[in-house]
């Protein structure tokens, strides 16, 4: 089952938006809810997601990236780095799916350097226990927090 979010209509969304609505009242999200749309989260983007904001959110906060979320409508998203000066694409961590191949992947794009982790292959995986699916996942996003903070290129 895919997780919903609540995000404004075509605008960029910050991760903060699921706590927020996690820790209001009803009353107050029925009279916010004019404001916000119901977004689909594909189920592995959102196992992403939730990893980097339960394990990774300090990480996100001194990268400044808690402003560069976009949720795309096919359930798969976009964080980008900030930009900097004389520079428009400072990076960006995204989900893809390769409908020819059933894959789920990972990516992230970083000075220069492009790097792919395949999260989820429905041809070679489908006997997969969703235990071992969404582990697979955080192992994923661990290995690629890992490579952005290490010596070892992508």
């Amino acid at each position: 089952m895919a997780l919903r979010f609540l995000c404004p209509m075509n605008r960029v969304v910050s991760p903060t938006i699921q706590r927020y609505l996690a820790t209001t009242s009803s009353a107050q999200v029925q009279t916010d809810d004019a404001k916000f749309s119901p977004v689909y989260v594909h189920h592995l983007s959102k196992i992403v997601l939730e990893h980097l904001q339960n394990n990774y959110s300090g990480w996100i906060v001194n990268r400044r990236l808690e402003k560069g979320l976009k949720l795309n409508p096919d359930g798969t998203f976009v964080l980008r780095f900030p930009a900097s000066i004389g520079r428009k694409d400072n990076g960006r961590i995204w989900t893809s799916y390769d409908g020819g191949k059933k894959q789920h992947w990972l990516s992230v794009y970083k000075d220069g350097s492009l790097g792919r982790f395949l999260i989820k292959d429905v041809l070679e995986g489908g006997d997969l226990s969703e235990v071992a699916v969404n582990d697979h996942v955080r192992s994923s996003v661990d290995r690629l927090i890992g490579k952005l903070d290490g010596s070892s290129p992508l």
